[in-house]
């Protein structure tokens, strides 16, 4: 299972699409993250399951576009 820090940056991919945010700690409900989402509709803290939740890196974000057919990415300029 992943260790992630508080504020530290994810992923949540549903398999019908994905986020960006940032961990915020253990979820409402077994077996969720809280997650604070910085994409989409929904733009708050939420729980999410933890087998969904996924470290932001540079290959995953590539390999997500390529899946769903857009782009969602932190800039690295702030």
């Amino acid at each position: 299972m992943e260790c992630y820090k508080f504020n530290e940056r994810v992923v949540w991919d549903s398999g019908f699409g994905y986020e960006i945010g940032y961990f915020l700690d253990e979820g409402n409900s077994d077996d969720t993250w809280l997650i604070d989402i910085r994409t989409g509709l929904i733009t708050e803290p939420c729980s999410r399951s933890k087998s969904e939740v996924y470290k932001y890196t540079t290959e995953l974000i590539n390999k997500l576009t390529a899946k769903y057919g857009y782009e969602k990415r932190f800039s690295e300029l702030f």
